[in-house]
Order: C-alpha cells, then structure tokens, then sequence
C-alpha cells in the first residue's frame, strides 16, 4: 500500500478512517477525503468490483455518501451502514447553521466562490452556499438520482442499522464485519471498512444538569432579541476559543449568518487579506507537523499578534469604524467570551481575523473586554425561581443561571494565582471541543495521521 493517502488514513488491517481528529474539518474537506479515497482504494485494489472485495462504509453522512457514489460509479459493490433513519443527519436537523464551501479559505482568491467544486468535473454531492438543512436536502436529491439512475445496484444504504464489529485475520485478504439491520444480525466480507462517523460527541455540558445548545443544533441565537422573552436585554457568555465559538460569536454580536457577509459588512481593505495569505499558509503548514499545545501555542500567539496589529491599522480608517458601528448597532449589551489560554484557536484564519476586529473596536469605542483569556467556566445553575435544568438547551435558553468562572491553566498547562467569580447570565454558549467516537469505533481506528492539507476543490 504504497498510496500516500491511503497510508494517511490507515487505521487498522483493512481499515480506513476519516473521523476522529482530522483537521480541516469542514463538509467540503470530509467530501474531498471520501472521493479520494473511495479513487485511490479501486485504483491501489483494495477494494475490487469481485465479491467478497468491496466497500463497507460506516457512516451516510457527507463524506461517507461521497465515497459511497465515487466506489459505486468505479464499479465497486459498496454498503453504507447508518445507524439513523436517515442520511445526512446531522446537517438536515440544522436548519441555523450557514455553511459555505468556500468561505473559510479566505484569504485565498477563490474564498467567494460559494461553490464546490470551483472547476472540473461535479463531485458525488455539489453544493451551494447556504443553511446546513438546505444543503441536505440537495445531497439528498443528488443521492436520490443516484440511486434511480442506475446506481442501486451497486451502491446499498442500509438505515437505521447498528455496526456491531470488524474482524480481519492476519494475512486474510478480506475483512469480515458485523452488523445489525432489518432485526437481524448480518457478517458479510469486504475489501476494505471506510469508518466515516464524524468526529465525535461535542463537549457541550457543563456539570450534571447544564447542557447548550450543539453547533449542528438548531438555536436561537438569530431570534428575536437572541431568543429573550420579551424586551429583557440578555447576559450572553461564549465559553470557548476555536471557531465554533467564535462563529457563534460573529452571529450574535451582527445578527449576521456568515462570516463573509460580516467581513463584506465591516470596510476592511483588500490589503489586509493580501497581508494575511503568507501568514495564514506559513501557520497552517508549521501546524500541520504539530502534536498538541507545545508546538501549537506560538503559532496561534503569532496569528493573533499578526491578526491585531492590521486590526488596529483597518481601525484607523474613518470608513472602517463606521461601518462596524452601523453593523454592531444592535449588538447584545452585555456579553463576553472566555477561553482558557492567552490566544484565540481557530482553524480558519477568517473568524480569528473578525473576532479581533470587533473586540479591539469595542474596546477603544466603548472600553469594552469581549474576549476574556485565561478564564475557564466551571460550573452553571438555575437562577430562576421554578426552574430546573434537564439537560434542554431550549428550556434553560434565555432564563437566569449562576455561572462560575476559575482562573485558567494556559494551553501548555502553565499556571497563574487562583481565582474564582460569579456571575448571572441568561444565554450560555459553550464549544468545549469533541470528545471520542463510540469505543467500537476507536476499537477500529487506533492510529490516523490527525492533520493534513487538503487541495480546496478537486480537479
């Protein structure tokens, strides 16, 4: 197995995993890994249109249909397993979450595209711009004429069906896989097993009682006064420092669904992200070799430094202050974001980039501290007489809740005095990160290489 991709996503004997924690993780990257490796396993024979040699993908969201049309229309029998009633689950029940295939390459050239691909012949599942639940509905049309126009024969989703386990012999040239469909417990022989279940649970608890809302969970963060009953001005906190919570951020301060629609919003010059491009392309390549917090800190140190110092030089022009005041004219009173390191995280160079703008605006417009480093959210409860909180997002959404706040560890476990506070707020964001997939999915996957560099579209 001499392919480099195939070798990057080699888990176990005959078994391929683009889960877990990969980075980029954005829809149109799990795409691009599907499609290639469902092109590289045909093309490196690992999986052949023989029986007993095809494909077993566990997993119909985004990128395992993606790899399940590619195999398929390469003529290799493929089965996808999912354990939900039906496919492209976690996008089709968002129907708040914008997402754009394109956005987050800013500040490449082709970052307004809004399209995937950008050139070349259409992929299993093309796309527009626009909310999670619309852009399901199209792969769901696209899987659909798929399937009518003669790819059912090849290409067989199972639903509403349970993965139970994998066993591969030493030396055996196939793979034998367990599974529970139709009420019955099924083995059958593959090739290869792709494992494409996502990435995980999101850390979005706090204590035994205190559960936010998840980022492909329909919010209210884009209602009416933020979800607020009435005309109250809301308490906002957003724990957390990678891009699901500066996304967030960016929505609630502009009422905006995109990033670009804020950037496009703010009068930031062409140059900045002429600026930007050779630092976003030198962090992301020295972060792509890196292994945690140690090798990480400096560089993400370094994009904020950089992030900030064309802040302060944008913010100069009377132009661009303007705009951002007309855009942050309805901004919450009373909000902050927490995170427990000196520097921001995110992947995308765009969310870190505006988060800095509108922060070091408030700041000299109003003296206001959005972003708060080195404070860590501890623990959240009711606040309000008669309520009780269940683990309901939507239940405990604009109701009063004591949170506490420690002083933080940074990311490279360094300490400072500590600190405790308490505050009362009514909407509590919070993006704590993924947790690990289901043991009988990390049983599979014991090795991946976590981050890579994918090409943006595929030719």
């Amino acid at each position: 197995m001499a392919d480099p991709f195939l070798v990057a996503h080699h888990a176990a004997p005959r078994v391929f995993d683009i889960s877990g924690k990969l980075s980029p993780v954005s829809v149109r990257d799990q795409m691009i890994r599907g499609q290639l490796f469902a092109q590289r396993a045909e093309a490196a024979g690992e999986i052949t249109s023989k029986p007993g040699e095809g494909l077993l993908i566990l997993g119909a969201g985004a990128g395992g249909v993606a790899a399940g049309i590619t195999a398929a229309s390469l003529g290799v029998p493929t089965t996808v397993l999912e354990p939900s009633p039906y496919p492209f689950r976690t996008q089709t029940r968002c129907s708040t979450r914008w997402i754009d295939p394109t956005q987050y390459d800013w500040p490449l050239d082709h970052w307004v595209a809004g399209q995937f691909p950008l050139t070349g012949l259409p992929p299993p599942l093309p796309w527009r711009s626009g909310f999670a639940t619309h852009a399901a509905a199209f792969w769901q049309t696209a899987l659909q004429s798929f399937l009518i126009g003669g790819g059912s024969p090849l290409l067989d989703l199972k639903l509403a069906t349970t993965f139970i386990n994998c066993q591969c012999p030493a030396g055996a040239s196939n793979i034998q896989a367990t599974y529970f469909a139709q009420n019955t417990l099924q083995t059958h022989s593959y090739g290869a097993v792709l494992v494409a279940v996502g990435f995980g649970t999101e850390n979005i608890q706090v204590g035994p009682t205190y559960r936010g809302f998840a980022f492909w969970e329909s919010d209210l963060f884009s209602a009416p006064n933020w979800g607020m009953p009435g005309s109250a001005a809301p308490r906002i906190v957003i724990s957390g420092a990678g891009d699901g919570a500066l996304q967030d951020l960016l929505r609630i301060m502009t009422r905006l669904d995109s990033a670009k629609d804020v950037l496009d919003g703010s009068g930031v010059s062409a140059g900045a992200a002429m600026q930007l491009k050779d630092l976003d392309r030198a962090a992301h390549g020295a972060m792509a070799w890196g292994a945690g917090p140690q090798h990480d800190h400096a560089w993400h140190a370094f994009l904020d430094t950089e992030c900030r110092r064309l802040v302060r030089f944008e913010l100069q022009q009377s132009a661009v202050r303007q705009k951002l005041a007309t855009m942050l004219r309805h901004m919450p009173q009373h909000i902050e974001l927490i995170h427990s390191c000196t520097h921001l995280t995110p992947l995308y160079v765009l969310n870190r980039f505006l988060a800095w703008l509108i922060a070091e605006y408030l700041k000299e417009e109003k003296g206001v501290s959005l972003l708060v480093a080195r404070t860590r959210l501890t623990s959240v409860a009711s606040a309000t007489s008669g309520h009780i909180c269940t683990l309901s997002p939507a239940a405990c959404h604009g109701r009063a809740h004591e949170i506490e706040l420690e002083t933080a560890r940074d990311c490279r476990n360094s300490t400072l005095p500590s600190s405790t506070r308490k505050a009362i707020k009514d909407v509590i964001v919070v993006r704590h990160g993924i947790t690990a997939p289901a043991q009988a999915i990390q049983n599979l996957t014991p090795a991946v290489r976590p981050r890579q560099i994918l090409p943006p579209f595929i030719l």
